[in-house]
């Protein structure tokens, strides 16, 4: 099967809309998935902004799920931080910290390029949704390069 190229858009309600039907077809799937992946995509909305196709975007290959972004104060371009897929957490390893390897027990996710923790949403309840929040604030904030200010740039 060959691979669906993205549908890239910069309206910003076109990836607010991908996201939340996405969200009710995994909560008419999957009930309690569903509720945990949502309480666990408005806390990242609320740590990277809510500023699509900026801060995030929908990403609708393939696979669909939202990815989270970052931009490099020095080039001022923006990357890939975090991608939420149905299953699971993928940070790419120029991001990484190495402490955090216990929370990530797949080390060579996007053929070996990131780090990938595989969630069952079912059970991610608010604890270790804060556990993983906190991560990934502290990798966000590992150094000065890093910023999520995108009104800035």
């Amino acid at each position: 099967m060959p691979r669906i190229k993205s549908t890239e858009s910069n309206d910003p309600e076109f990836h607010r809309k991908e996201l939340k039907q996405f969200i009710s077809k995994l909560k008419r799937s999957y009930k309690k998935s569903g509720e945990n992946y949502e309480s666990f995509i408005k806390k990242l909305l609320q740590l990277f902004s809510d500023n699509p196709p900026m801060s995030w975007r929908f990403v609708n290959t393939t696979y669909q799920y939202p990815s989270f972004r970052i931009i490099n104060r020095k080039s001022g371009r923006t990357t890939y931080f975090l991608h939420v897929h149905k299953f699971g957490l993928i940070i790419p390893q120029k991001f990484f910290l190495d402490q955090f390897k216990p929370m990530f027990e797949r080390h060579n996710a996007f053929y070996g390029t990131a780090f990938e923790h595989i969630i069952d949403f079912s059970t991610f309840g608010e604890r270790k949704q804060s556990q993983y929040i906190e991560a990934i604030k502290t990798m966000l904030n590992q150094t000065e390069l890093i910023s999520l200010n995108f009104a800035a740039y």
